[in-house]
């Protein structure tokens, strides 16, 4: 009843001065997305400010959307590989990123809607293969090997070829020498301006900004900040998916951390955030 009447009456504040309701809006969205402009939060009510689209996260360069990727996701990024690469044998490996398994035994994400049989048909093919997947002298030959395998069973994709292929070369220790491009790093890179009818795209074809990271940061980039990049690119800030801090459970999932979290451990999430 408490609560209600709390709401009940702030409601009734705000009706009577908008200007109190915009105000409380623009400080709400900038604890929840970051940079706002200055001038429009600490304008007076009657100066119009307020009610300016100036009062919306500004748009991200791309040293910006870098520094972002480095800041919220390359951690997980990082874990979720390492959770592939400590499996004890390659079969094991090759199970788990098949099934898309993570360290709470739970579905990855990107292969979420996937149905089970169709993941388990692709462990089932990657299994037989175990040595010609140990022989892959690189990630592009291992990619090629499991595309072969596991791209024609219906309901597999280009992004779940990729990311199975990725998780394998965890454990073998290989890496992606160039950008491969899906649905989601297609549509990112064609906004850059970059030819996307092909497989995969050079390093050096990206923007001095980009290439910083390595290949497989930068195909991360390209997915989850898609629409961040080139020209009409949105101010909104992306969700993070499993790597950023949109996403706290999976965040702490990749790296082997136990739920639920502790008053102390919390309050440091929020104080780090």
């Amino acid at each position: 009843f408490q609560v209600s009447r709390r709401r009940r009456s702030t409601y009734q504040r705000n009706k009577a001065d908008p200007s109190r309701l915009c105000r409380f809006g623009v400080a709400s969205l900038g604890r929840r997305h970051g940079k706002l402009h200055q001038d429009a939060i600490s304008a007076p009510a009657d100066s119009g400010l307020l009610h300016a689209p100036l009062a919306v996260p500004t748009m991200m360069t791309l040293r910006e959307i870098v520094a972002d990727y480095i800041r919220c996701c390359r951690d997980g990024a990082e874990q979720e590989q390492r959770w592939f690469a400590i499996q004890r044998t390659l079969e094991d490996a090759v199970s788990r990123a098949a099934l898309a398994v993570s360290p709470s035994g739970k579905r990855l994400s990107h292969q979420r809607r996937i149905p089970q049989a169709v993941l388990a048909e692709s462990r089932r093919r990657l299994v037989a293969l175990l040595p010609a997947l140990f022989a892959a002298i690189s990630f592009e030959a291992l990619h090629e090997k499991v595309a072969a395998a596991i791209g024609p069973i219906p309901g597999i994709g280009e992004l779940t070829i990729y990311d199975t292929a990725l998780r394998i070369g965890a454990k073998l220790q290989l890496e992606p020498n160039v950008v491969f491009l899906h649905a989601g790093t297609r549509a990112g890179a064609r906004r850059l301006g970059l030819n996307v009818s092909r497989q995969f795209i050079s390093v050096t074809e990206f923007p001095n900004a980009l290439r910083k990271l390595r290949p497989r940061e930068i195909e991360d980039v390209l997915c989850i900040y898609k629409g961040q990049l080139g020209v009409n690119a949105k101010p909104n800030p992306p969700g993070k998916g499993c790597y950023g801090t949109a996403n706290i459970y999976m965040a702490f999932v990749c790296q082997e951390k136990k739920f639920p979290l502790d008053r102390k451990e919390a309050r440091d999430i929020s104080v780090q955030e």
